[in-house]
């Protein structure tokens, strides 16, 4: 297992270099000049050079990315450039609001798409099961802004009964009730496509388990339905659901951000729309090099847990 861990711990340092030297070549590809969206068309060139060389902006692009590494490495990276406050409290204070959704997602898509897909498996081809497939379909087909507008056209602007945007009310007090009025479309919106993925692999990894020999072996023997699906078979289809699980929580993550802009939701992927809109380099590389920490990171948890559904998955 140690020899498991060193390995996994120094390929996700590749990964996350890798990571953030595409991020950092590909931000300073984006058409634009940071000094000239905040100095403004006035500005002389003079001040424009000043600010360049303030924030390093005037060296070669492998200079920046070295001094930039160099400072990440030592837990620093940087101050922003629109901000002018320092990039690791702003994205983390901002990646916090993200986990709130993700976690309001993660809580409607993961058990209702398991409870879904385990009773379209038990009766297959029937209403429920072909109501449950054409649902799936729909909502993977669906852009999850298209579905979030639609959303908060129905139920905040024509029946008023949700709040469209934001975290909180502006007048309110901040109030956990006030938080999770806020949560309920924008995670609805989010938990979309994870819940149909979720009930359509439950499905298909529900059918062939109750097709096994094992299964037919436990309902001779007398034990209960119930029993025989979560015991014999459900427990026999937890590998792969964790899977598809863990990668789901990482597109809850990275895929928020196109529901935050709708909903305008204070989380990093709001944030990281404006710092490209206004060339905030040091922002950018930032949040985007969190959220691949994140992902990363949820990825070595799922397989540490297959030891825990699964006695037989062991690491050497």
């Amino acid at each position: 297992m140690r020899r498991y861990l060193v390995e996994r711990f120094v390929s996700a340092a590749f990964v996350l270099v890798g990571v953030s030297f595409i991020v950092f070549v590909l931000s300073r590809l984006v058409p634009g000049d940071p000094a000239q969206v905040m100095l403004g068309p006035l500005a002389t060139p003079g001040e424009l050079a000043a600010l360049r060389e303030q924030f390093g902006l005037d060296r070669p692009i492998p200079v920046q990315y070295g001094r930039w590494l160099s400072h990440v490495a030592q837990g620093d990276l940087g101050r922003s450039i629109m901000l002018h406050r320092a990039v690791l409290p702003e994205i983390w204070e901002r990646f916090c609001a993200t986990a709130i959704l993700a976690a309001g997602g993660m809580l409607l898509a993961f058990p209702l798409g398991v409870l879904v897909g385990i009773v379209a498996a038990i009766r297959p081809g029937s209403g429920l099961d072909r109501l449950s497939r054409l649902v799936a379909t729909l909502s993977i087909s669906m852009p999850a802004f298209w579905f979030g507008l639609l959303l908060a056209i129905g139920f905040s602007v024509r029946l008023g009964w949700l709040p469209g945007t934001g975290m909180y009310s502006p007048v309110g007090q901040g109030t956990l009730g006030d938080l999770l009025e806020h949560l309920v479309l924008p995670a609805i919106t989010l938990a979309l496509v994870p819940l149909a993925v979720v009930s359509r692999l439950t499905r298909s990894n529900m059918l062939d388990a109750l097709d096994q020999d094992y299964v037919r072996t436990a309902r001779a023997k007398g034990a209960s339905e119930v029993r025989v699906i979560a015991r014999h078979a459900f427990s026999n289809t937890l590998v792969a659901l964790l899977t598809v699980i863990g990668l789901q929580v990482g597109f809850l993550l990275a895929g928020a951000v196109y529901v935050e802009v709708v909903f305008s939701w204070p989380g990093i992927g709001f944030m990281i729309v404006n710092a490209i809109l206004t060339r905030d380099y040091p922002l950018v590389q930032g949040s985007v090099l969190l959220i691949a920490t994140s992902y990363v990171a949820i990825n070595l948890a799922t397989d540490l847990l297959y030891t825990c559904v699964d006695p037989r998955v062991r690491y050497t």
